[in-house]
């Protein structure tokens, strides 16, 4: 079984893995958490808040998601050096719940940074899922027109901007390139995720549904000689 399939079933708060064969426990926020384990901090609130159901974590998540995107947007030459030492600052602030000694018009740049975290968290946890292909990339045999056949449907540009509390202009202009450039970082961490569930959980339960099943046929067959 696939992580991405099984994972499909994580939606809700207590998980069945539910095959027929007695012995095998449920998928629970623990056993997510536990699955999760040895993962990089960014990826592992990540898997909570998706994957367990984890509300409690996503202020911890959008700060790793923010502090990632500053990385980036300095990488990228988005922001200069001085503004991105102005997001640590606000970082800081942010993590210890007191106000910011920026100025306004530095609290601007990292409130819409701030936002567009939350945007990309948003993007991450609702797929966005094509309602045409309902997110398998192809309608009628082809490949979907809705979203190119990649199974997802972005927000408009108009729904982003109000998302980030931009102008549509301003969106278009200079974030939504640095914004599309951010969305494989968060795609990354995801694979992560479901690589450490699969190896951590999935492979475990399918090695006991295995085992279940031998069980069985040895007392079938011991059944069936006596």
């Amino acid at each position: 079984m696939r992580a991405e399939q099984a994972l499909a079933k994580l939606k809700v708060k207590t998980v069945r893995f539910d095959t027929g064969v007695g012995g095998i426990a449920d998928l629970t926020p623990e056993d997510i958490a536990a699955g999760l384990a040895g993962c990089e901090p960014g990826p592992y609130y990540l898997g909570l808040y998706k994957y367990s159901g984890d509300r409690s974590v996503l202020d911890v998540l959008e700060r790793y998601v923010f502090a990632a995107i500053g990385n980036l947007a300095l990488e990228k030459k988005v922001i200069t050096e001085e503004r991105f030492r102005l997001m640590a600052v606000y970082l800081e602030c942010w993590h210890k719940g007191k106000a910011s000694p920026l100025n306004d018009k530095q609290r601007n740049l990292c409130s819409t940074l701030h936002q567009l975290a939350r945007l990309l968290v948003d993007e991450i946890h609702r797929e966005n899922r094509c309602r045409t292909c309902k997110g398998t990339g192809l309608y009628q045999y082809r490949p979907c027109r809705g979203c190119n056949g990649s199974g997802r449907k972005e927000h408009s540009a108009r729904e982003q901007a109000k998302f980030v509390n931009l102008h549509v202009e301003s969106w278009l202009e200079k974030w939504q390139p640095f914004y599309t450039k951010c969305l494989p970082l968060l795609y990354g961490w995801e694979q992560i995720v479901l690589g450490h569930l699969q190896r951590k959980l999935y492979d475990r339960k399918e090695q006991e549904l295995a085992n279940a099943l031998y069980g069985q046929r040895e007392q079938t067959a011991t059944g069936t000689s006596g």
